[in-house]
């Protein structure tokens, strides 16, 4: 079987960096065993993760919203490739495949890769969710009655540490290289700012309480006000990592720090590395350290800012952490961590998976102009706003 996927990069600073583009990555690694794969990048400029791809990729870049060229575009990529699947990673990409679906008579499906639910997402036979939290939520929407749905969580196959960046961040911390180490991988903007807040003000706590420790921040800047927010909070003990160098494939990294505050992706490649496992959560100033107890809840969020724990103690979480600190328990704690790993975000179950909604698929004439319209018009505003 021959299956296109397509995904967008519109951001004109930093284009592809996403989680979603590695998930794109991983999802093709595993099924590539057994199909033929190929990935069309539609955007603004071509996506910084697909360079070192090994994958064919067909690159169809435009500067403004020029749908009808587009769509000519993809149009002619797909007559040539002649796929029996069209599969999006985002809801923009959707809108072309949907497009090139209803024009070929080709079956297509789209992935929701995590986050919020949205106000608006586009109709789809077949939907692909990363979460509980979305899979609830798309199940109760009249809208996706008819929708198959498909809950196959984010996954990662096991990866190398590359020394030599995790040299330069070791060099930079200097002395500071002694401390217990917290990281964070994500780029720095609005979107993430709270879970990068809760992370400065645990760090600050714990070393105005005699523990000595650092955190390290590797992403991108889309927002210098948030950057410098940041740093001024950071109290001498944050390092930043922001260069392109940095930043491209930065779980390789991963392996510098003690502990990781992850979200979605980023959480299951510390678990990879066996890291003390740390998840954003609602209403808190400091970050959830995950455990038996409370590991299902931030589950079902895909460790999201939206985790919501049901008589949440922020003073036994802050001690909790502490004690993982003082007693050593690193290495223990290290045993569990890898055990979720292997449970639960182990990219080798993904064809298993994938194949399920493969064998329901067949091409579906139920276009629903409506909906297609509206999705234009979503589609015409986010590149706008980019």
């Amino acid at each position: 079987m021959k299956i296109a996927f397509f995904i967008c990069s519109i951001s004109k600073n930093n284009p592809g960096i996403g989680g979603h583009f590695f998930s794109l990555l991983e999802t093709l690694n595993q099924l590539s065993k057994n199909h033929e794969v190929f990935i069309i990048n539609i955007g603004v400029k071509k996506a910084i993760s697909l360079n070192k791809s090994p994958y064919k990729t067909y690159y169809v870049i435009e500067q403004k919203p020029r749908l009808f060229k587009i769509h000519k575009a993809v149009r002619n990529i797909i007559e040539d490739e002649n796929p029996d699947i069209l599969h999006s990673f985002d809801s923009i990409a959707y809108f072309w495949s949907r497009t090139a679906s209803f024009m070929l008579k080709i079956p297509c499906s789209i992935t929701k890769c995590g986050g919020v639910n949205n106000k608006f997402f586009p109709y789809t036979k077949h939907l692909v969710l990363f979460s509980k939290e979305n899979e609830l939520f798309f199940k109760q929407l009249k809208k996706f009655k008819k929708t198959n749905t498909y809950l196959i969580p984010n996954r990662i196959s096991e990866f190398q540490d590359d020394k030599r960046r995790i040299g330069v961040i070791e060099d930079k911390l200097g002395d500071r290289n002694l401390d217990f180490k917290f990281l964070r991988i994500s780029r720095i903007g609005p979107y993430y700012q709270k879970s990068a807040l809760q992370l400065v003000s645990l760090v600050n706590k714990l070393n105005e309480d005699g523990i000595r420790c650092s955190f390290i921040f590797v992403g991108a800047v889309e927002d210098e006000k948030c950057f410098e927010e940041l740093k001024s909070l950071s109290k001498g003990n944050g390092f930043f990592f922001i260069e392109k160098e940095m930043t491209n494939n930065a779980k390789e990294v991963l392996s510098v720090a003690d502990a990781v505050l992850g979200t979605g992706r980023s959480f299951m490649e510390a678990a990879c590395k066996a890291k003390i496992l740390l998840s954003p959560i609602k209403d808190s100033s400091i970050p959830l350290l995950i455990d038996g107890e409370n590991f299902q809840e931030a589950f079902k969020y895909n460790f999201s800012e939206r985790i919501f724990v049901e008589n949440y103690n922020g003073e036994k979480n802050y001690q909790n952490i502490r004690k993982i600190i003082n007693d050593g328990e690193k290495e223990k704690y290290g045993e569990f961590s890898k055990a979720l790993f292997k449970e639960y975000f182990d990219a080798s179950k993904i064809p298993d998976k994938y194949e399920v909604m493969f064998k329901n698929m067949s091409y579906s004439n139920t276009y629903k102009m409506l909906d297609f319209f509206l999705h234009g018009l979503y589609v015409i505003r986010a590149l706008i706003k980019k």
